[in-house]
């Protein structure tokens, strides 16, 4: 059986899902090449892009306090103690349910 590694990305796409997004550090590399210009990522995996300071008082924040997205993008591979609770509270979020979620080698993908 042949894996598809941008299903994720196509789902996105063909179901028309409209930012703006929350996306984990993981993952958003992968985004820009799939879905730029026509959505922005929050974050990427280019550390030099990003100051110490924007982690620590953006990025970690914003998986533990309310948000004003349309969606989220993550890849459950993020085992920061902060992911895996952002991950668990929206599982459990009444407001936020999963869309998609797929298997890509290690990888999985969960778009609410």
């Amino acid at each position: 059986m042949a894996l598809n590694n941008n299903a994720s990305a196509e789902f996105f796409k063909k179901e028309n899902v409209q930012g703006p997004v929350f996306n984990n550090y993981d993952i958003g590399s992968y985004l820009i090449y799939y879905l730029f210009p026509q959505e922005r990522v929050f974050v990427d995996n280019r550390p030099e892009s990003y100051p110490a300071s924007f982690f620590k008082e953006i990025y970690i924040p914003m998986q533990e306090k309310e948000y004003n997205f349309n969606a989220i993008f993550f890849s459950h591979c993020d085992y920061t103690p902060w992911g895996q609770k952002f991950l668990i509270n929206r599982l459990n979020d009444k407001d936020w349910v999963p869309v998609f979620a797929d298997q890509f080698i290690a990888k999985t993908d969960l778009i609410f």
